[in-house]
């Protein structure tokens, strides 16, 4: 029950990045990023943040690796996988016994 409780108080995982500090936060998650702009012949990418140094993303998506300048991003979001959601879930409960 308390698992469960930690889970509900927080905010949704599923939310967009809005800003340079989420990717921060999230690195080493997936992602589904789409570009203003064409980069490496595409504008839509899926995979895993894997740095941010300054206002560049780097993104890693199949054997491959990608810079991505935080002004080219027209949205992002995380991509829900099992990862996600049990540091969500440990995040929520150290927060929870935390606060008083």
């Amino acid at each position: 029950r308390q698992r469960q409780m930690c889970i509900r108080d927080r905010p949704g995982i599923d939310r967009p990045l809005v800003k340079v500090a989420d990717y921060v936060r999230f690195s080493g998650f997936e992602v589904f990023i789409e570009t203003k702009q064409v980069v490496k012949g595409q504008k839509k990418f899926h995979g895993r943040i894997t740095d941010v140094e300054g206002m560049n993303i780097r993104l890693e998506f199949g054997n491959e690796f990608v810079d991505l300048p935080f002004e080219y991003i027209r949205r992002a979001s995380l991509i829900l996988t099992d990862e996600l959601i049990e540091s969500a879930r440990r995040e929520a409960c150290v927060a929870g016994h935390t606060e008083h």
